[in-house]
């Protein structure tokens, strides 16, 4: 039964169950390079080492990987060991948002090695049409995982402003009239709404919905804070110029990346999630 599946460079390793034998190259192995599985056996623990190149069958040892075959194996492979034996899991996040995707990935560090969309070949333009941030994210994963087949995780994200009852809240990306997703026009329109408005609290609320294998995971995280009257600061994305969270003298478009993350309602979903994926 399949251990360990990896891809490292362009050989293909093969640990299993049987005597010495020469294994074809396929297409997908020339494509995608090194690939690891490893069996059991009822009477042995990966008996044989077989070790070929897309061009063909190179070594087998039948009956038995003493130490000394190990130590070759190492030496062959050893610009990729660290590749090997500190792998990192692939996931897939359901966005082609490159700043969405930048955040995301400096949150996660080096556990994690994320997937958009454009990295698994999706295209689509997946629907986002729920009434709930919740019920948004949850569309997106599914997306993915019913026409893909792959476990991913998707989020929504809103700004909810107290004086306008949450909105532009599931609409904050589309909240402006016209096509396409305008942060200069959604921003220019918040502001026009709150002009002579004195209460100006709000909060940033990210759902992230997680599918994997059979599971459904929902995480949330937000922050609180209040709209500025005028943009503030060249950083971040879509509201950050006119958000500024509690206790802050500045906005999220004026903190560094670092500042953000440790307290953005997307670094405390993502963690959120993280936590329960290293569980």
């Amino acid at each position: 039964m399949p251990l360990l599946f990896y891809t490292v460079t362009g050989h293909a390793l093969r640990f299993g169950c049987t005597c010495a034998r020469a294994y074809p190259a396929t297409s997908s192995q020339a494509s995608f390079g090194c690939h690891i599985t490893g069996e059991f056996c009822n009477t042995y623990l990966f008996p044989c080492l077989l070790l070929y190149t897309t061009a063909g069958w190179i070594y087998g040892v039948a009956e038995g990987c003493d130490n000394t075959i190990f130590v070759l194996f190492l030496r062959y492979i050893m610009n990729d060991v660290t590749s090997l034996f500190l792998m990192k899991e692939k996931i897939v996040f359901a966005t082609n948002n490159s700043h969405k995707l930048s955040e995301l990935r400096q949150i996660v560090g080096e556990r994690y090695e994320i997937l958009s969309l454009a990295d698994i070949d999706c295209h689509d333009d997946i629907p986002e049409t729920a009434d709930t941030l919740e019920g948004n994210a949850l569309l997106k994963a599914q997306w993915v995982k019913e026409h893909y087949g792959y476990d991913c995780f998707a989020d929504d994200t809103g700004l909810e402003v107290d004086a306008l009852g949450g909105a532009p809240g599931v609409h904050s990306a589309r909240y402006a009239p016209g096509e396409g997703h305008d942060a200069a026009a959604n921003t220019a329109l918040l502001l026009k709404n709150l002009q002579g408005v004195d209460n100006r609290k709000a909060r940033f609320r990210t759902v992230i919905a997680l599918l994997q294998g059979d599971r459904t995971m929902m995480f949330e995280g937000e922050v609180k804070g209040c709209i500025l009257t005028a943009p503030r600061g060249e950083g971040g994305f879509g509201y950050d110029p006119v958000f500024m969270p509690e206790g802050w003298d500045k906005s999220f478009a004026e903190a560094s990346a670092e500042e953000k993350n440790a307290v953005s309602h997307r670094g405390r979903a993502t963690r959120a999630l993280l936590e329960y994926l290293n569980h």
